[in-house]
């Protein structure tokens, strides 16, 4: 039978004492993986980290389909559901199929690669991708169960794993062949420490896969997959039209500052993340929840604004200090994508308050519009400007994301009736 974790617990601080495991690991993850990335990106040079970035985002396209909502609907329905056990050897069965399946499909991705760095390391990260889809798999019954600490030690293991064996490796070798195993290897022990924890848990599990119950998960979960696809549109469908169109070495000079933004929105989204809970609770209190969202916004807004000029004025002072003449066409990219931080930033609250609003599908058709502008623009401008067209596209597409949602909010909360009824 499958029991709670820290039943001793309130639920209070069950919930704290996972949310400071889950912000301790990302927190760490993130900082560390910013450092690694500046460091090996010096290294290597844009070339050859543009042929990393290319690999990751090829694969990370076809792995995306690997979970296809599965996780969010067996947390969902852990909670609920009396059949655990049942419940849990579906989620399983399904899971496994599907990351073989996607795993064996990632192969094709091997035969649309030029050069000669990216088909080397091709197979590496796919077999790192495959083990941490695996680890996944395992930690979001952890997280099921409300015991996060597992996952967030994983975490930790995998992160610091691949920080200090990339860096170690890229400074012996200077190949981003040795890049590909650091990752492998975080991935590795990563993935067996989840699985030392889970399997006496999971050894009288059976496999069970019928297929009128995958086709029902699949239809339940296609809604979670679309939101997904929509944000690797956003975030890497560019690095992919930028590869193909304009080479390795001009995604490198991209991709290493759009890897420097999306790290500087770590702390609101923590934030909001820590917020998500109450803000879900005060739903039905409309001036309250108008109140605090509009402060909220206006924080985000603000500090965002003040540090995207503080970037713009000093990147010229610190950038190619850090990480050398080689990236000094990244200097334009940062500039454009430096204003771009008061779209992100205020997006995490708007797509949260969205979806606590009973807007997600609304907000899932507006996002899909920007996203098709997003390639559109990226096709046209890439082709003519490089990497400055990729930037003017993405903060041209984050813009417009930006404007409607706050419309959409603002337009939300002047008919109070309908979030009320809707709740």
């Amino acid at each position: 039978m499958i029991e709670y974790e820290d039943v001793n617990l309130s639920p209070k601080w069950v919930v704290i004492k996972n949310a400071l495991w889950l912000y301790f690991a990302t927190f760490v993850n993130k900082i560390s993986k910013l450092i690694l990335i500046l460091i090996v990106a010096k290294i290597l040079g844009p070339y050859l980290y543009g042929n990393f970035t290319y690999v990751f985002s090829i694969i990370g396209f076809f792995f995306m389909f690997s979970d296809w909502g599965l996780s969010n609907i067996f947390i969902k329905n852990f909670q609920i559901l009396q059949n655990k056990e049942k419940l849990l050897e579906e989620i399983i069965s399904i899971k496994i199929v599907l990351i073989i399946f996607i795993s064996l499909l990632t192969v094709f991705g091997y035969f649309i690669l030029k050069e000669a760095p990216a088909k080397a390391i091709y197979s590496i990260i796919l077999f790192a991708f495959l083990l941490n889809s695996m680890k996944d798999l395992i930690n979001i019954y952890f997280r099921a169960i409300q015991k996060m600490k597992i996952e967030s030690i994983s975490l930790l293991i995998e992160n610091l794993t691949t920080v200090v064996f990339g860096i170690l490796f890229v400074f012996l070798t200077r190949d981003v062949l040795y890049l590909a195993l650091a990752y492998l290897m975080g991935a590795t022990f990563g993935f067996f420490y989840s699985f030392l924890n889970v399997y006496k848990r999971w050894v009288n599990l059976k496999f069970i896969f019928l297929f009128n119950r995958f086709l029902r998960y699949i239809k339940e979960g296609t809604p979670i997959l679309f939101l997904g696809f929509l944000g690797f549109i956003f975030f890497n469908s560019d690095h992919l039209i930028l590869g193909y169109l304009r080479g390795m070495k001009e995604l490198g000079y991209y991709s290493i500052v759009t890897k420097i933004m999306l790290n500087l929105t770590l702390i609101p989204s923590l934030a909001v993340t820590a917020l998500f809970p109450f803000l879900s609770k005060i739903s039905t209190d409309y001036g309250r929840l108008k109140i605090i969202y509009r402060k909220v916004l206006f924080s985000f807004i603000f500090s965002s604004f003040l540090l995207a000029l503080f970037l713009y004025f000093t990147v010229d002072y610190w950038f190619l200090w850090i990480l050398g003449e080689e990236y000094k066409n990244s200097i334009i990219v940062f500039k454009i994508l430096s204003w771009n931080l008061i779209f992100l930033f205020s997006l995490i609250l708007l797509d949260n308050l969205l979806f606590i609003l009973n807007k997600q599908w609304l907000n899932f058709y507006l996002t899909a519009i920007c996203a098709v502008l997003n390639i559109i623009l990226n096709i046209i401008l890439i082709q003519n400007l490089g990497i400055t067209g990729a930037a003017i596209s993405t903060l041209l597409s984050q813009a417009l994301n930006f404007a409607l949602s706050l419309g959409l909010v603002e337009k939300s909360f002047n008919k109070p009736q309908i979030i009320q009824n809707s709740t």
